[in-house]
């Protein structure tokens, strides 16, 4: 039996790329032959959105060969209070119906629906209610959206993992899925960017945040995923694939430029951007100078840097390279390289027996120190 797990679509009539990457998910799984794909939550990024466009939605999910396993999120669980028509191959886990067997296949799909305010009690207590309906013999997922207590204690930036998801008043926790032997495979979404799987125990239970297909907010960086598992009927062992999606994802690059470089500080940035952006189409990059700069040497100053990376920002490279408010953070330090004391650091350096890029490390080490040391004594 075959599965994909995607989440956190976040539809809504502003990101033509979300529908692109649901377009895409479809098509993924229908190559992948899969039997079922769960949408673990979010789908909409509001209540007006899921209003707006179930009916779009019915033509996405109808003759699929396959079935669509859907639940509510934070940002559209008032959308799935009432009973809802999204298509023929969708089956929606909600608070009246959180159970669905298959028993050809030897699966189980159930939920612990989205809801403000509760804490582990609530889960021990719908855990221990549905594990009354489902049986040990088949393979039983939970379909969850929300926070893991262990992933939100483990670290310390909740955007690494989240994209601009706040911290959920939802949040599961091992120990409570560890009581529920029965409980197979978690399947997650909330958090925007895919995570190594989660062991529950030492069983070859775990959870898993499949990520966006698309990202979201800037804050949701690398490629995205379809994830598919095989899952051996007989044994139950669940092998794991996370398959290229090829959709647009955002990414970092960050440019350190040196005074001392002999290269032009305009080639360094272009072909920097340039090999980061070649090959993969849905890159967006989210573009940060640093470094110093050399102007009396390198022929450009920070004022005419700036203003031809922002110029080819907004033509050459429009759509692909995002200048956030604090991208630029170069300092030209041509009047600190003229001091004797500085050139005889430098000389020095050079006369080093060291490889060439060593030296440069030092060379900037000194310079940043040197810089820092005066900026000091100019706010003085």
């Amino acid at each position: 039996m075959k599965i994909a797990h995607t989440s956190d679509l976040h539809i809504d009539s502003q990101h033509k790329e979300r529908w692109d990457a649901l377009q895409i998910v479809l098509e993924k799984a229908k190559e992948e032959n899969v039997d079922y794909l769960v949408i673990a939550g979010d789908l909409f990024d509001d209540v007006e959105s899921a209003s707006e466009y179930i009916t779009k939605l019915r033509r996405y999910f109808s003759g699929l060969g396959f079935k669509v396993i859907l639940i509510a999120g934070n940002h559209d669980y008032k959308s799935f209070e009432d009973e809802r028509d999204l298509g023929d191959d969708v089956i929606v886990l909600s608070q009246k119906n959180p159970l669905y067997k298959d028993t050809s296949n030897g699966v189980s799909f159930f939920t612990v629906p989205y809801s403000q305010g509760v804490g582990n009690e609530y889960f021990y207590e719908q855990l221990a209610y549905i594990s009354k309906n489902i049986e040990s013999v088949s393979f039983n997922i939970l379909v969850y959206h929300g926070d893991l207590d262990e992933v939100v204690k483990k670290v310390r930036y909740r955007k690494e993992i989240t994209g601009g998801e706040g911290e959920s008043a939802f949040s599961l926790s091992l120990r409570v899925l560890q009581k529920f032997p029965t409980v197979q495979l978690v399947l997650s979404g909330h958090y925007h960017t895919y995570g190594d799987p989660i062991p529950i125990d030492e069983t070859g239970r775990f959870v898993v945040y499949s990520g966006a297909p698309v990202s979201i907010t800037r804050g949701d960086l690398g490629p995205r995923y379809l994830v598919v598992y095989d899952v051996d009927r007989e044994t139950k062992k669940v092998s794991l694939n996370k398959l290229p999606l090829g959709t647009l994802y955002f990414e970092k690059l960050e440019i350190y430029l040196s005074p001392t470089s002999a290269e032009s500080i305009e080639d360094i940035v272009f072909s920097e951007i340039e090999n980061s952006l070649k090959g993969d189409p849905g890159k967006i990059l989210i573009l940060e100078l640093k470094g110093y700069i050399n102007s009396k040497e390198q022929g450009i100053n920070e004022v005419k840097l700036k203003e031809v990376v922002r110029k080819y920002s907004e033509e050459k490279w429009s759509g692909r390279v995002i200048l956030q408010e604090d991208w630029f953070g170069v300092l030209d330090v041509a009047f600190l390289m003229d001091k004797p004391f500085s050139r005889s650091i430098l000389e020095q350096i050079d006369r080093l027996d060291l490889q060439e890029e060593d030296k440069r490390i030092l060379k900037e080490w000194f310079v940043s120190a040197l810089s820092k040391v005066y900026s000091q004594k100019v706010k003085v």
